[in-house]
């Protein structure tokens, strides 16, 4: 095989940008696309085979379109997909797209040319101009209360309040998670169902797979999302039912939806980089037995004006709850529901719209744990929470154990669950298999965090009598038993409670006083909707650089192979916004100027690569990759350069390092998105292993014949 690294002249950057045009448009049910039926529900349908997304399309999710298992979604850089809101006649269909256990998505975008989600009207994308627009749509504050919105507008170039228009992003994976409806199921068994749509569509997370891949997903927008299609049961902006470690997620954002920005269903998936603005309800949200880890999430609050205190006013930044369901332990006989929601969080930056209480309830809250959930919290920065700094359930919710306990109980063997579990191969896996991703030292903690300008960082504080209950959610808890406060600022916490400007812990921010007469960007829709009349201040402009007590921080983030080692707290360094160029919100000015992302160039060239290498094992799964590419100037097109290709690319490789295989969807320009990245410890000349594109990825992807799409860098 040719192995030359080719440069394409840079005037080829002058053709035909990724996502510039839309070409056409194209309705996945009502096209054809999605015919897989479910029940005699038109608007409600399956995606059966393969399909790929180009980014000279633009998509209509005109209903709800679940991806089944053995098909795979490609997804290109720059691609437009919108979703519908309700179609017609037909009430709680909104525009959705839902990837089923044993389904894939390849959502490959990029900082320059991320992947939108967006509603019917939004202008705000490549090749149209942004601005106000007049439409009549519906707004559901449950599944059965709705309001007709008559010739509305709202302006998609300036930071609004927006939401609940479609659906929304669901992924369905096959880990392990818990959950249970009056029955018992072993551990591994739990299904479940996506709110809204899973007994209907027979479409559920769970499984026995930790490792289990649901695919990549990277450099998405999510707008405006969150529609309700039951009361309690709305669509969060990306969802994960029991998604595994194998999935690919970062840099993601979600914008102003309906209810949680992210929420987690069991699992084991880990994230980075993601942001979430303008959550109706949840910032971050964790349930079912979630084992995964995340770090650098970026979250600012806002008052949407949707006509509950949740869903369309921001409640929690984190919250995270064990179980969900009645308390009935699973395994039976444990006292508990398994597994535990033994999750791990670093370097976040929340910050709340400084709302309070709500009918003698606590809200808009940093962090919340219940019902069993033993988190790990840490080098994290909170702020502008008014309702309270932390809630740590003391007393029994669901299950025996309750959050409390688990800040006192040593991270060892002894006192970890039992129960061990049969995995997708038929083997016993135990507890040192479900429970890797956290710190040495206690279950659950949280530590070396700076709370700034909110409620009480130490709660309940003040109880009388023998329980009180906090937060809601129909009595489901939090539960506290007077006397018994969790003192999160003890020395051995590391953490920093302060309010004073000198302290703050970004470098700056601006708010402006919510108004409901005014909300959703000039119209009235406290009189159309009834908005809710708690007040607040939204955030308008924000620099999250780190300052003053976020510098620096007592404990260094550990390093594990997948964590990013760094000193200080919350999200952002010194100088490194990571959310600026290619998220929403930077486009429409939270961040002051925009700087938006451009394709890496060279001398004024793109570069295309074909490249042979070679391969060999690693241990974790199999592959590992060297470039062995020379330079080859001058070129000026593919043709010219002289690239071969081949029916499925195979490579190998001789010697030790780390390398990335990356992809391109288009060679004018060229995009590159990482695909895999591994390191080799020994290879020789003498000893390669030869494997081929399917081997690498484990199937055969797009373009896997043709070398100009693919490239191998050592890093």
């Amino acid at each position: 095989m040719n192995s030359n690294k080719h440069l394409i002249a840079g005037g080829l950057l002058a053709m035909a940008m990724v996502g510039v045009c839309q070409a056409g448009v194209i309705k996945l049910i009502a096209d054809g696309i999605a015919t897989g039926a479910v029940g005699a529900d038109a608007n409600l349908k399956r995606l059966t085979t393969s399909y790929h997304m180009v980014a000279t399309n633009e998509y209509h999710l005109d209903g709800i379109i679940i991806v089944s298992p053995g098909a795979t979604l490609t997804i290109d850089p720059g691609t437009v997909i919108r979703g519908y809101n309700e179609v017609g006649a037909a009430v709680n269909r909104p525009g959705t797209l839902v990837i089923d256990r044993g389904a894939k998505i390849y959502a490959n975008g990029t900082a320059a040319h991320p992947i939108i989600f967006t509603d019917q009207w939004d202008n705000n994308v490549p090749g149209q101009t942004a601005g106000p627009v007049t439409r009549t749509w519906i707004y559901r504050a449950g599944g059965a209360t709705s309001k007709t919105l008559t010739s509305q507008t709202y302006d998609y170039s300036k930071l609004g309040a927006l939401h609940g228009v479609w659906g929304g992003l669901v992924l369905c994976g096959q880990a392990y998670g818990n959950w249970n409806s009056g029955v018992t199921p072993n551990l591994g068994d739990a299904r479940i169902p996506i709110e809204g749509v899973g007994a209907i569509a027979n479409a559920y997370g769970g499984g026995r797979d930790d490792n289990d891949s649901s695919g990549v997903v990277k450099y998405l927008q999510i707008r405006y999302g969150g529609y309700s299609l039951a009361d309690g049961s709305e669509i969060n902006g990306l969802t994960f039912y029991c998604v595994g470690r194998g999935t690919e997620v970062h840099h993601i954002e979600v914008y102003n939806n309906q209810d949680d920005g992210f929420e987690w269903f069991g699992g084991t998936v880990n994230a980075k980089y993601l942001v979430a603005w303008g959550a109706g309800d949840d910032t971050f949200d964790s349930d079912a037995g979630f084992r995964g880890k995340n770090q650098f999430l970026f979250g600012v609050q806002q008052n949407l004006g949707g006509t509950k205190y949740e869903s369309g006013c921001s409640d929690k930044g984190l919250e995270m709850d064990g179980a969900e369901a009645i308390p009935v332990a699973s395994p039976a006989g444990t006292g508990m529901q398994e597994p535990w929601s033994a999750s791990a969080w670093y370097n976040l930056t929340l910050v709340g719209w400084n709302g309070d209480l709500s009918s003698g309830k606590d809200r808009n809250g940093s962090i919340i744990m219940r019902d069993n959930c033993d988190a790990q919290v840490w080098n994290s920065v909170f702020m502008f929470f008014g309702g309270f700094g932390t809630l740590v359930e003391n007393a029994s919710g669901v299950g025996n154990n309750y959050s409390r306990y688990h800040f006192d109980t040593d991270l060892l063997t002894a006192n970890m669950p039992s129960a061990s579990a049969t995995n997708y191969l038929g083997r016993t896996v135990d507890k040192q298999y479900l429970y890797i991703n956290q710190q040495p030292g206690k279950q659950a903690g949280i530590r070396d965090n700076v709370f700034w300008s909110t409620g009480d960082v130490t709660c309940p504080t003040g109880l009388s009598g023998s329980s009180t209950v906090y937060g809601g959610d129909n009595a489901k808890g939090p539960v506290f038993t007077a006397g018994d406060n969790l003192d999160l600022m003890a020395a051995g916490y590391n953490n920093v409670d302060v309010y004073l400007d000198a302290d703050r812990p970004i470098q700056s921010y601006a708010t402006s006083n919510y108004v409901a007469a005014t909300a959703w960007a000039g119209a009235s829709f406290a009189t159309t909707v009834g908005a809710n009349a708690v007040a607040g201040n939204n955030v308008v402009t924000i620099n999250p650089l780190a300052t003053n007590s976020a510098l620096t921080a007592a404990t260094p983030v550990p390093s594990d192979g997948w964590l990013t080692t760094v000193t200080y707290r919350g999200a952002f360094d010194t100088t490194n916004n990571w959310a600026q160029g290619w998220t929403t919100i930077a486009k429409l000015g939270a961040f002051g100027a925009y700087v938006p992302v451009t394709e890496e160039t060279s001398g004024g060239t793109t570069v295309v690569t074909n490249t042979v290498t070679t391969v060999v094992t690693n241990g974790v799964n199999g592959i590992v990759y060297q470039d062995t590419a020379s330079l080859v100037e001058g070129a000026t097109s593919v043709a010219a350069a002289g690239l071969q290709t081949s029916p499925v690319l195979t490579y190998s490789i001789t010697s030790a390092g780390t390398y990335q295989l990356q992809t391109t969807a288009s060679l004018i320009p060229a995009s590159w998105t990482i695909v895999k990245t591994f390191t080799v410890a020994s290879a020789s000349a003498g000893s390669p292993v030869t494997v081929n594109l399917t081997d690498i990825i484990g199937e055969t992807p797009a373009n896997a014949g043709d070398s100009r799409f693919y490239r191998l860098m050592k890093q």
